[in-house]
C-alpha cells in the first residue's frame, strides 16, 4: 500500500527533474518526469490543490517548448482555475500570477494579442507594481514581447529598459532583454544598430548555458537575421545552420523553432540566388506550420507567400540584400522580410505565430518574432 509522504516526496523528485530538464532544454524528457509527478499529486491532493496547478504549470512550460500548443492552453487554463479558488499569502499569489503569464505567453503565441495583453495587465495589477517583486522584470518583458507584437515598438522598449534598469546589464536575464532591444531595431529596420544587443545576447547566454543550447541556438539565429539583413551572408548563414542542427537535435520534427530557422534559411538563399534551396527550406517550413497551426493561421500564409515569391521567375531581393541595378528589379514585387526571434527574460521566447513578431506593412513577410525566452523559475514546489 502506498505510503502518501514517500509518494509525494517522489511526486518533488519528479517535478524537480522535470523542472531541470526543461531549463536544459530536453523537453521530451521532461514531459514524463512532469506527468508522473501530476499523477501523484492528483491522487495524493486532490484536482484543485495549489500542488495540482503548479505541475499543470509545468506541464504547459513544457508543451510550449515542444510546439504543442493546445496542450500547453489546456494545462495553463486549468492553472489559472484551480489558482482562482487557493487561498490566499504571497505564495499563492505568485502562483496565479505564474499561472496567468504562462496564458497571457499562449494567447500572444496564437495570435490573440488583445487578449495577451489583458492578462498581462492583471498580472501586473497582482504584483502591484512593486520594484523589488521577483517576477516583475519577466512581466514588463512578456508585455512588451505582446507591444511588440502589435507594432507598439515604442512602448515595447520602454518595458525593456524599465526591466533592463532592474536587472543590471549582464547575467542571464540581461541577455533576454538585450535579445529583445535588438528584435526591436530589427522590426524598425535598423540591422547594424541592433547587431550589438543581439551578440551581448549571444555572449552572455552562451556563458551561462554553452553553445549547444536551444536558446543559445535562439540568440544565434536572431543574430543571424540582423547580419542578413546587413548583406552579411556567410556569418549569417553559419549561424542559422549551427541553430537548426541544435534545433533538430533537441526538438522533435514538427518544433516551431525548425519551421522558424528554415524560413529563415530560405530567406538567405532567395537573398543569395538560390532558388532551389530556398524553396526547399520553405516547403519544410510550411509542412511544420502547417502541422502546428492548420492552414489558415497567419504564419502559414506568410511561409506560403514567400514561397510564391520565391518561385516567381524574378522576385524582389530581401530586405537587407545589397541592392540590383534597376534594370534587374521589378518595381512592386513584394520582398521578402525575415524572422525575428523575441524573447522575455520571463514567464519563452517574440517570436509568436502571428504574433510571434512584428509586420512592418510590405507585401510579403516572414515569421516572425521567436517565442519568449523565460528565464523565471517555477512557484517551489509546496508539499
Amino acid at each position: 500500500m502506498p505510503v502518501p509522504g514517500e509518494d509525494l516526496a517522489g511526486a518533488m523528485r519528479s517535478n524537480v527533474e522535470a523542472r531541470r530538464l526543461h531549463e536544459d532544454g530536453r523537453p521530451a524528457r521532461a514531459l514524463s518526469h512532469a506527468q508522473a509527478a501530476l499523477a501523484i499529486v492528483e491522487r495524493e491532493r486532490g484536482p484543485d490543490h495549489a500542488d495540482t496547478a503548479n505541475v499543470c504549470l509545468g506541464l504547459s512550460l513544457i508543451h510550449e517548448q515542444l510546439s504543442e500548443y493546445d496542450q500547453a492552453e489546456a494545462y495553463a487554463r486549468r492553472a489559472v482555475e484551480i489558482t482562482r479558488a487557493v487561498p490566499g499569502g504571497a505564495t499563492a499569489t505568485r502562483l496565479r500570477i505564474h499561472a496567468l503569464a504562462q496564458l497571457a505567453t499562449i494567447e500572444r503565441i496564437r495570435g490573440r494579442i488583445g487578449t495577451a495583453e489583458r492578462l498581462y495587465r492583471e498580472v501586473l495589477d497582482l504584483a502591484d507594481g512593486e520594484s523589488a517583486h521577483p517576477d516583475l522584470v519577466t512581466l514588463l518583458s512578456g508585455l512588451g514581447i505582446v507591444y511588440k507584437a502589435a507594432g507598439r515598438y515604442d512602448d515595447a522598449e520602454a518595458l525593456y529598459r524599465r526591466a533592463l534598469a532592474i536587472t543590471g546589464p549582464d547575467g542571464r536575464a540581461a541577455a533576454s532583454l538585450w535579445h529583445n532591444l535588438a528584435g526591436l531595431d530589427h522590426a524598425r529596420g535598423r540591422h547594424a544598430a541592433g547587431e550589438p544587443a543581439a551578440r551581448r545576447s549571444v555572449a552572455l547566454r552562451s556563458a551561462a548555458l554553452g553553445a549547444q543550447h536551444p536558446t543559445v541556438a535562439a540568440d544565434q539565429a536572431a543574430l543571424a537575421s540582423l547580419l542578413a539583413g546587413q548583406g552579411k551572408y556567410d556569418e549569417a548563414e553559419t549561424l542559422y545552420r549551427h541553430a537548426l542542427d541544435v534545433f533538430e537535435r533537441v526538438y522533435n520534427p514538427d518544433n516551431y523553432e525548425i519551421a522558424v530557422t528554415c524560413n529563415d534559411l530560405g530567406v538567405l538563399m532567395a537573398a543569395r540566388g538560390n532558388t532551389q534551396h530556398a524553396n526547399q527550406f520553405y516547403r519544410r517550413a510550411l509542412h511544420i506550420k502547417q502541422t502546428i497551426f492548420g492552414p489558415d493561421h497567419a504564419e502559414v500564409a506568410l511561409t506560403r507567400r514567400n514561397l510564391a515569391a520565391a518561385s516567381a521567375p524574378r522576385h524582389a531581393r530581401p530586405e537587407g540584400a545589397p541592392a540590383r541595378p534597376p534594370a534587374r528589379t521589378t518595381i512592386g514585387r513584394p520582398r521578402l522580410r525575415r524572422s525575428w526571434r523575441s524573447s522575455p527574460s520571463s514567464p519563452a521566447r517574440s517570436r509568436s505565430p502571428s504574433a510571434h513578431g512584428e509586420s512592418t506593412g510590405s507585401s510579403l513577410v516572414c515569421a516572425r518574432g521567436r517565442r519568449s525566452i523565460r528565464t523565471r523559475a517555477l512557484v517551489p514546489f509546496t508539499l
